[in-house]
């Protein structure tokens, strides 16, 4: 299943949190790494497994976004 297109998001300590889109993916020493194209930032390669899903975010938070 492709990652491509897949909206993410990332924590940075307890303050930042980024967002972004994945936009390229491949295997690393058996690891699943995407780019990351970051809403207000450069695109950078990250591991799948430390990235959080936007969808399942929403799930999680049924009432965000009313």
């Amino acid at each position: 299943m492709s990652n491509i297109n897949k909206q993410v998001w990332k924590a940075y300590g307890s303050s930042y949190l980024r967002f972004g889109t994945v936009s390229g993916e491949t295997v690393t020493n058996g690891w699943i790494m995407v780019k990351v194209e970051w809403v207000s930032s450069l695109p950078t390669w990250e591991k799948l497994a430390n990235l959080g899903s936007v969808e399942e975010l929403a799930r999680a938070l049924p009432h965000a976004g009313r």
